[in-house]
């Protein structure tokens, strides 16, 4: 985990060298988020961080390269989840919470107006029936300076879907947005904890004196946001948070710079938190065949090339897979769209059979599952059943050597010791593959 103790403010130097830049302020308006927002919502210290910096960056999400989206979910209903979407509503920048949307509405709306889009029961709208095109445009939209087509009256027209959005609901978004998301897992209160009932309108009346606030902070410090982004986003000091979440933390990691040190501690904290407790999502049937495969391997000592048979059966041998006995053309179009070649006629122990190398997978599972060793084992020295033995069927000359028909020979003499590194004998164990 990473020394957040030994991370520096970002923003200090910058906010320095400009008298009018006020890391106080901003990081005041941030604490009455947070306090509003534990008002009526039960959720951890870490959740409202991540919520207060990313209601703050509503407000300025076009001096990033990318916008974070939230997933904000829960085990079971009645958790929270569409207070939290009121909450973000009565606080962030153009916010537009549809109650009931469809996918043709969605995207005029995204592309005409940009807003703050926050989507309750998401999945009465992205698991319809053509979905598709409503996801590439929701994938799209976390990157600055994205456009996606419509069909106005002007001809040749692509509206701009670049802009924040929360999706609330039950079960797992698509994994083409999940990727861009940040996890807000809510939970239901116990009977002995309490939060004040939420009313919009209370809420908003109450909220109002905030949003100005920080409007106003943001429009007077306009000309050191981009700068200051700019540096966060691609300051080496935090390349320890590498990985495909690195681009969705970095604007919230950014913002907390603008505020006062302990904000940004508190931020690193909160990120490390919430996605090391994140439950992980069960990977694609394809990731986790990799990994079977990894596993294989290893049970194996990590030999150079394997036979498909062997490999099936540990396969199917797994328990809570979601394959079911699992055949050779299943196993090529399940790695169809890896850099994987085909399998192909290996000897292995003298038998010729349909197998794959070690090397067939190493770019996959480095790519795509890098957590795994990409490397093979070191050889283990091999037992004395293993070693050829010092009889006259084995002769050395020099660096000549008649080979023994048999591959190995019972050691019932003193093994011949290895010849000195120079010499080419083939009887030598490679101790270095």
């Amino acid at each position: 985990m990473t020394n957040v103790a030994c991370l520096p403010h970002l923003g200090t130097m910058a906010a320095n060298e400009n008298r009018n830049y006020q890391p106080e302020t901003f990081a005041g308006v941030l604490h009455q988020i947070d306090a509003f927002i534990e008002k009526h919502l039960l959720c951890s210290r870490h959740q409202r961080t991540i919520l207060a910096l990313w209601v703050a960056h509503t407000y300025c999400y076009q001096h990033f390269p990318v916008t974070p989206y939230l997933d904000i979910s829960s085990p079971e209903g009645q958790s929270g989840k569409t207070v939290c979407l009121g909450l973000l509503e009565v606080l962030c920048h153009n916010a537009w919470k549809p109650g009931g949307v469809t996918a043709a509405c969605l995207t005029t709306r995204i592309a005409n107006h940009q807003p703050a889009l926050l989507l309750d029961d998401w999945h009465t709208v992205l698991r319809s029936s053509g979905r598709q095109p409503l996801l590439g445009l929701l994938k799209a939209g976390t990157m600055s300076g994205s456009y996606y087509p419509e069909y106005p009256k002007e001809k040749d027209w692509d509206g701009l879907v670049f802009c924040p959005k929360a999706f609330a609901g039950q079960g797992r978004l698509p994994a083409s947005l999940s990727t861009h998301c940040i996890p807000i897992v809510l939970r239901r209160k116990k009977h002995t904890e309490k939060v004040i009932a939420f009313w919009p309108e209370n809420a908003r009346s109450e909220a109002r004196e905030l949003t100005k606030s920080l409007s106003a902070w943001v429009e007077e410090n306009q000309e050191h946001v981009r700068p200051l982004a700019c540096e966060a986003l691609s300051d080496k000091r935090l390349e320890s948070m590498s990985g495909p979440r690195r681009e969705v933390i970095l604007p919230l990691m950014a913002l907390a710079a603008f505020a006062v040190v302990r904000w940004f501690k508190r931020a690193m904290i909160a990120h490390l938190r919430i996605f090391s407790a994140q439950q992980s999502h069960p990977s694609s049937v394809a990731l986790q065949l990799l990994s079977g495969i990894r596993g294989f391997f290893t049970q194996q000592n990590d030999p150079p090339k394997i036979h498909t048979a062997p490999l099936l059966e540990y396969l199917n041998g797994l328990e809570d897979r979601p394959w079911k006995k699992l055949t050779p053309n299943g196993l090529r179009l399940l790695l169809q769209n890896f850099p994987i070649h085909r399998s192909s006629t290996l000897r292995i122990a003298g038998e010729k059979l349909k197998g794959f190398t070690f090397q067939h997978f190493v770019e996959s599972w480095e790519s795509y599952l890098p957590h795994l060793a990409s490397r093979r084992l070191p050889r283990l020295v091999p037992d004395q059943t293993q070693v050829v033995a010092d009889e006259a069927s084995v002769v050395a000359e020099g660096s000549s050597v008649v080979a023994n028909g048999l591959s190995s020979v019972p050691n019932h003499a003193p093994s011949v010791p290895n010849l000195p590194a120079k010499t080419n004998n083939p009887n030598v164990f490679n101790n270095s593959v």
